[in-house]
């Protein structure tokens, strides 16, 4: 006998025994005697409905080995049962010609049983015999119906009967929902629950179901995807995940039409389809040939082009790009996305060229070089505060179009996109610290000026002198701070707006740098280091939710241990003695620049010491012995993870980056962009 369907039954029921008569008419239906089948048909006294000691009917047996005539014949006599456990079984056969024949009989149009589920049948009718309803003489679960068994055995004439006769596949509710059906079957049965939705999602899954339903099934499928990578992260027994893309990818890549009609694909589908690609992450449909191909002709490249060529263009766009705007009134060249590429890459390597540019008049050469009045920071005539030059001015203009440029793309994206996009994000820090800085240095310049105005003759005392005549009480004290003659910057306060102002520019610039990374990702040589350094941040972030548990349980114990010491003759060093000085001293010590010696007390508190050497020396051997090394490992495999797929993981990092410059927004490059402020305002007023 076939291992066509459930091979035991439960120890704890007592099937009757069939007789004589029933034996013999059970192992004619399961050997195809069709004579004696139909012979014993017309017993009044045969019970069709009788089962073997496998719980198996004659219809099941007959559908098991693939007997048509004996179907055919069982299904036009008296009353059978089990039919729809012999169409399940005859469609996990892959039998079309039984499928089609169980599928016709009149039963089905009772209840929408060809739609419906065993256990959503015997909530309506629990006296039926249609399904097996005690899972002995059945194989399959109680909530699989029809089209989701043949959608899982990728079956697709049995798929197309069954949806030309109104089946389908309902989609899951939401995980959290609260609705009567969900919340019932959640208490009753939490495990079928999870299963019934498993099984829902590999029918939707299939790629002979989603070619039958849709037009677009990969589309489709890759939403389905989406959905069910968010869903991964509450419910974990969506394992099918990984079987589900892997059915979507070979559906995708190894489709005749792709090959044969992938040309034939509008740019427009085309790009839509690509941007769900890699919204979703879909790595190996990203970089699949025919959509690299695609992509490329999209984006001219130089390679085909000789040396004298490829020089000729690029001293041609360095000069151009100066008149990018009158290019964008004048021709649509611009709005091509390798000239986009092109102009807003070279764009930010001249805003980079004025950060360099802003801070040489204080390198050491250039002081006896020929001065660069655009360049000199011009000292006020009471010393306070630096004049802003003409390439601080600039580097105001490149931030002001940079935010234009982020303002707009969260315009269009939407905040959800937007902030998907990990350069997105560093965009909006490096904006806050840079308007901040200009801001900060702004209220100091202003602040000078209204103090020379209230009091161009007081003089900057410093606070610890005691000679307060000297000290014009007719202004306010921030005007006596701001307005002094020579002052040195000792003097300062550390909130000093124009400290704050240089220290937030400071890190401005090395984030500007960082954004070179962005892009890196369209070299070949550079692009993988790159993922590589992505996957190793990510690596450190987690390494440091332990490390942090780790340092901060030493951090308190040793602060608690030598906090009581904090006077000079109590202890050689000020190690540990308050917390800032017990975080200096365990960050330093884990790169070996910690004295030892910071234990000690000079006290004969010899308990004191030893528990400090003990910690102390703990603390080394965890964070330094095996918290570091355990980092190193975790870079050396992410390092080695990337290099395996590198060349994929460059060619979809590139894709991304390739598409980001497809669309019609931000065509000229920063801070050229901000004159499409009026042009963006007339649209917004039109629209409304």
């Amino acid at each position: 006998r076939k291992n066509g369907y459930r091979a035991g039954n439960s120890v704890f029921s007592s099937p009757s025994s069939p007789n004589e008569e029933e034996i013999r008419f059970l192992e004619a239906a399961e050997y195809g005697d069709i004579p004696t089948v139909r012979e014993m048909l017309s017993s009044p006294t045969l019970n069709t409905s009788c089962v073997d000691f496998m719980e198996q009917n004659a219809l099941q047996l007959a559908c098991g080995n693939e007997h048509f005539e004996i179907v055919e014949l069982l299904t036009q006599g008296k009353s059978m049962s089990r039919i729809g456990d012999a169409l399940l079984l005859a469609i996990s056969k892959g039998y079309l010609r039984i499928a089609e024949l169980l599928m016709n009989h009149p039963s089905f149009r009772v209840n929408q049983r060809l739609t419906k589920s065993p256990g959503e049948l015997m909530l309506l009718d629990p006296e039926s015999d249609f399904y097996s309803y005690d899972n002995d003489g059945t194989r399959f679960s109680s909530d699989i119906t029809p089209i989701i068994l043949a959608a899982q055995c990728q079956e697709f004439d049995i798929v197309y009967e069954l949806i030309r006769r109104g089946a389908t596949i309902q989609h899951p509710h939401e995980y959290k929902c609260q609705c009567a059906d969900c919340t019932h079957m959640r208490r009753n049965d939490a495990l079928n629950y999870c299963l019934s939705r498993l099984n829902a999602y590999k029918g939707l899954a299939s790629p002979v179901y989603l070619s039958l339903i849709t037009a677009d099934p990969v589309r489709l499928a890759l939403k389905l995807s989406h959905e069910l990578t968010r869903m991964a992260d509450v419910e974990k027994e969506f394992k099918v995940r990984v079987l589900y893309d892997q059915q979507v990818q070979l559906f995708r890549l190894n489709s005749p039409e792709d090959r044969t009609q992938g040309e034939n694909v509008p740019a427009t589908v085309f790009s839509l389809s690509l941007i769900i690609y890699c919204t979703i992450y879909q790595t190996s449909l990203v970089v699949h040939t025919l959509v690299a191909t695609r992509l490329s002709a999209r984006m001219p490249s130089l390679k085909h082009k000789s040396s004298i060529c490829v020089s000729t263009l690029r001293s041609k766009r360095s000069i151009l790009i100066l008149n990018a705007f009158v290019l964008f009134i004048c021709t649509r060249t611009m709005r091509s996305p390798f000239c986009k590429f092109a102009t807003h890459g070279m764009a930010h390597a001249q805003f980079l060229m004025l950060l360099v540019l802003n801070c040489i008049d204080r390198v050491e050469w250039f002081k006896s070089s020929p001065p660069f009045a655009f360049l000199i920071h011009q000292t006020s005539e009471h010393g306070r505060h630096t004049e802003f030059n003409w390439c601080e001015v600039f580097i105001m203009l490149y931030t002001a179009g940079l935010l234009w440029n982020e303002v707009t793309e969260l315009w269009d994206d939407g905040p959800r996109n937007y902030v998907v996009q990990l350069w997105n994000i560093l965009d909006f820090f490096l904006l806050v610290i840079l308007i901040t800085s200009f801001v900060a240095s702004f209220i100091s310049h202003q602040n000078r000026l209204q103090s020379n105005n209230a009091q161009n003759d007081v003089q900057y005392i410093p606070s610890k002198s005691t000679d307060d005549t000297k000290m014009d009480v007719s202004v306010p004290k921030w005007m006596n701070y701001y307005c002094y003659k020579y002052a040195d910057r000792s003097h300062w306060i550390g909130s000093d707006p124009q400290l704050i102002a240089e220290a937030l520019y400071s890190l401005g610039i090395v984030l500007s740098f960082t954004r070179i990374c962005y892009i890196l990702e369209v070299s070949e040589k550079f692009g993988p280091l790159q993922i590589s350094l992505l996957s190793t941040v990510g690596d450190i972030i987690k390494w440091c939710g332990i490390f942090f548990m780790i340092f901060g349980a030493f951090l308190l114990g040793l602060f608690n241990l030598y906090s009581y010491y904090g006077k000079p003759e109590a202890k050689t060093t000020k190690a540990f003695t308050t917390i800032e000085e017990t975080f200096i001293t365990l960050f330093w010590s884990l790169f070996g620049l910690a004295d030892y010696r910071g234990v000690e007390v000079k006290y004969d508190h010899q308990w004191t010491r030893i528990v400090g050497y003990q910690l102390y020396g703990a603390y080394n051997i965890i964070t330094v012995v095996i918290m570091l090394n355990m980092l190193i490992a975790m870079i050396n495999r992410s390092y080695s993870d990337v290099q395996v797929d590198s060349d994929l993981e460059w060619k979809f990092a590139r894709a991304k980056l390739m598409m980001s410059y497809f669309d019609n927004g931000n065509v000229l490059p920063v801070p050229y962009n901000l004159v499409t402020i009026p042009l963006r305002f007339y649209g917004c007023v039109v629209q409304l």
